[in-house]
């Protein structure tokens, strides 16, 4: 008999009232959990048989390694549980369907312990574990180097197990599985006797296979649940079949049979035979053998329910034949974009976010909301749309002005499955005319002040947001409708469409699908990385252009953080955004670098609203030094972090940068820190310069156009995929960036390949000029042509710049021309506040050759 599953997200249980006891402790231990700890006694029979072997100081080897073998597993056990908890995973394993696994086994799931005390927990059995082995080796009768790297690389992987660096969920769990059972027995063997045996690694291998064989058996039936949750199913990222087969495999290698033939199901069916001696055990479950043989003989206890949303059959509990199917069906998984808020609503998020001004989609809701009013929002406006004629694969344009609720509206389009284009208000109605003519959208939604600026065929169909507008569809008369369900859409379809800045002409329209934009480049954001993560306690402020596409991704990881509060600044006036941050103070900020400049000021005020800073991020532009020095000296804290990402729109980040007080101390240089852009993620990004004419990379030091592969690359450009595939050679893109590959690795960026300069590095400039002219705001240096010299344009606060100032500040600089002084409205700029160095260039260069080909633009 098939019997099919539904699963949904459960909510996030409230936290005790009450102290937990310590069988509490006990259970998130999971102390009856002994596999590994029969290495002990397993060392005893090997050692005792040489006379003279052991003595007092082997003995307390033996001890001290194994308590600190139970601390690790209590610490990686707990960390587990947390995790599981967070992403709703364990929820859905130890569902009412499942009583063979005892609720109680799950302290945080049950309510009788919250997560902070168990993360506490954790750690203070990560330090038992770390004193008992250091203990150890310092005892040691003998220290071998491969003993010693041993212990201390599984100190390092077991609380690594499934946090910070989630080591299982990136497919080493199987090897962690076995390694740990390797390490317990060859570390204390080679500690106490200097040596390994040839019968030492026998044993220890097949000692490994052991829990490798019970994890795997246990594991089989998570794989539904761990989806369900959005938990990867333990490091494989392939289907759930090929999955299956994996663990037959391994589960048949070291020897089970029983599981073996447990995942010997065909088709999408996951098919587990239940053992004779538990009949009254619902089917489809496989039990660990010391985790699940006990069944609690009344079931779930009242006392605790269980949330809804867990792993339920559709006709209620499953019933107890001897052979049954359990079947994902295909729904949203956390991170999708469309059910993003909805998810977080059903799991309790506290966070509150705070904006500058009225969302455009209701500006009589006011400037404060909680995200179960922002996911009623977010169903609202895609019934809005669906009532406007929006199906499953149309394309929706949003052109408004700048405000967070481009994201909304994007997931809103997600949510019924249309895909959402985002473009910017700073677009020209010459610009916008040819990327609406390219995109060919169902539907515009705009409100009356972008669709006064023109550029909007008549062909065009479009909604107006905020009232009536002429030719377009007045919004609140769609309002009122059903709620459309939720539409799934296989990832590698499109998701969303954004555009380049367009600092080198007529911007691309990007095509990222879920895949590319969430699946890699927004989970491994969304992951919790020590230092850099977004915590509870936070005040989360983001002053970007929301059209862009960091916006989408930027939303769900911040939002997936539970913050405490989330402030939106739409507008970069620096008084309003005073008003705002001193009203909630930020402790993380991303902001334009643009932005960044203009509240500058701000930083050197008393009464500083970055004081409680403790993480600043840019990731549009490279910073100049002053205005990185500036902020980071208005914190308060003893060590803040200003975090440089570099990347594009096609690629998400590529390279990370993290400077300090210390880092960009230094004044006045020649050659600023800033452009300096670090090194890109290893295993997951990589980088190549070659040479522009002969595509062949050059060496270390040399400069070359700068290609980059990576797993999070678009999937082409909208209405120009000739263009796209000029830029694409097999995995590596193009970025049109001229740079340098250090001998260390780093990547030092130098221009644009359309602005470039031979010998020298107009963006290295314009650092150095930031740095020796405080009054200078913005300083662009723009290539001049073969016959005359750069042409610097500064934008200063006063409007003047003193001549003996600007020979100091160029005394050792290669010859520019006298400065173009312009006001700040005066310099043209993208949405992303970047300048229109072609724009520039044609309004005061008019005529003069490049040496830039711009090919690769």
């Amino acid at each position: 008999m098939d019997t099919t599953a539904v699963i949904a997200r459960p909510e996030r249980l409230a936290r005790p009232a009450a102290a937990a006891t310590w069988q509490v402790y006990v259970r998130l231990a999971k102390l009856d959990i002994y596999d590994y700890y029969l290495a002990t006694p397993l060392l005893l029979a090997m050692l005792l048989p040489g006379a003279g072997t052991l003595g007092a100081a082997g003995y307390a080897v033996l001890g001290l390694f194994l308590l600190g073998g139970v601390a690790m597993f209590a610490g990686l056990c707990a960390f587990d549980d947390v995790t599981g908890h967070r992403d709703g995973s364990d929820a859905a394993n130890y569902g009412p369907d499942a009583p063979a696994r005892r609720l109680a086994r799950k302290p945080l799931l049950a309510g009788a312990l919250g997560e902070r005390q168990a993360i506490r927990f954790a750690w203070s059995a990560v330090a038992v574990q770390l004193l008992c082995w250091g203990s150890a080796v310092l005892l040691a009768p003998a220290r071998p180097w491969w003993a010693l790297a041993l212990t201390a690389a599984c100190a390092f992987a077991g609380f690594q197990y499934s946090w910070w660096l989630r080591l299982s969920y990136r497919g080493w769990q199987e090897f962690l599985l076995a390694g740990y059972g390797w390490v317990f027995v060859l570390a204390p063997y080679g500690l106490v006797t200097g040596r390994a045996s040839g019968f030492a690694l026998v044993l220890a291998l097949l000692f490994g296979l052991g829990p490798l064989l019970f994890g795997v058996y246990s594991n089989v039936n998570d794989i539904a649940g761990d989806r369900a949750g959005g938990r990867p199913p333990h490091g494989r990222r392939a289907g759930l079949r090929a999955r299956q087969r994996g663990l037959r495999r391994r589960a048949l290698a070291a020897g089970g049979v029983p599981a073996g033939a447990a995942l010997g199901a065909g088709g999408r069916a996951l098919v587990v035979r239940r053992p004779d001696r538990a009949r009254d055990r619902p089917a489809g479950r496989a039990v660990h053998p010391r985790a699940g043989g006990r069944r609690d003989p009344a079931g779930p206890s009242a006392r605790h329910p269980h949330p809804p949303g867990l792993l339920r059959p559709a006709g209620g509990r499953l019933p107890a034949e001897r052979r049954c199917a359990v079947r994902l069906l295909p729904g949203p998984r956390p991170l999708d974009l469309g059910p993003l808020l909805e998810t977080l609503a059903e799991r309790g998020s506290p966070t509150v976010v705070r904006l500058s001004r009225p969302l455009d989609l209701e500006p009589e809701r006011g400037t404060s909301w909680t995200i179960p009013q922002l996911a009623e929002l977010v169903r609202e406006m895609s019934g809005v749309l669906t009532a406007a004629g929006i199906r499953p694969g149309h394309r929706v344009a949003v052109h408004k002005r700048n405000h967070w609720d481009y994201a909304l509206l994007a997931a809103a389009a997600a949510r019924i499955g249309a895909v959402p284009a985002l473009l910017s208000d700073h677009l020209t109605p010459e610009a916008l005319a040819v990327l609406l003519a390219r995109l060919d959208p169902a539907l515009l939604v705009s409100d009356r002040y972008t669709l006064a600026l023109g550029g909007v065929p008549p062909r065009v169909r479009t909604l107006c947001l905020d009232g009536p507008a002429p030719g377009a569809i007045d919004g609140a008369t769609l309002r009122g409708g059903a709620v459309p369900p939720i539409h799934r859409r296989p990832d590698d379809e499109p998701l969303v469409i954004n555009h380049t800045s367009g600092t080198t002409g007529l911007p691309k329209l990007v095509i990222h699908s879920t895949t590319t934009l969430i699946r890699k480049l927004t989970s491994f954001e969304a992951h919790r990385w020590p230092v850099l993560s977004v915590r509870p306690e936070d005040t989360v402020a983001s002053a970007i252009a929301f059209s862009h596409g960091r916006a989408v991704s930027w939303t769900i990881s911040a939002l997936w953080a539970r913050p405490r509060t989330l402030t939106i600044l739409a507008d970069p006036e620096p008084a309003g955004a005073a008003r705002l941050l001193r009203a909630h103070r930020p402790t993380v900020l991303e902001a334009l670098p643009a932005t960044y400049v203009r509240w500058q000021h701000l930083a050197a005020e008393p009464d500083s609203p970055f004081r409680d800073m403790r993480l600043y991020i840019n990731t549009f532009d490279a910073m100049h030094p002053p205005t990185v020095r500036a902020f980071l000296a208005a914190s308060r804290r003893r060590a803040p972090i200003w975090m440089q990402g570099w990347g594009q729109t096609e690629t998400g980040p590529l390279t990370f940068r993290f400077l300090t007080r210390r880092s960009v101390a230094a004044r006045e240089l020649r050659h600023p820190t800033t452009r300096d852009l670090g090194r890109p993620v290893p295993g997951r990004i990589g980088l190549r310069v070659v040479d522009p004419a002969t595509g062949r990379p050059v060496r270390r030091g040399e400069p070359g156009v700068v290609l980059a592969r990576t797993p999070g690359l678009c999937v082409g450009y909208a209405g120009e995929q000739q263009r796209w595939a000029d830029k694409s050679a097999g995995r590596w893109f193009n970025t049109g960036d001229i740079g340098v590959r250090t001998r260390s690795g780093r990547l030092r960026l130098l221009d644009r390949e359309v602005d470039m300069i031979p010998g020298l590095s107009c963006v290295e400039l314009e650092d150095v000029l930031h740095d020796r002219l405080p009054e200078v705001e913005e300083a662009v240096v723009l290539d001049a042509g073969r016959e005359r010299p750069p042409l610097p344009v500064l934008v200063t606060r006063g409007g003047g710049l003193d001549p003996e100032q600007w020979r100091r500040a160029v005394r050792d600089l290669p010859v520019l021309a006298e400065p173009l002084l312009l006001g700040w409205d005066a310099v043209p700029r993208t949405g992303t506040g970047k300048v229109r160095r072609q724009e520039l260039r044609q309004r005061y260069l008019a005529g003069a050759a490049a040496f830039g080909t711009g090919r690769w633009t």
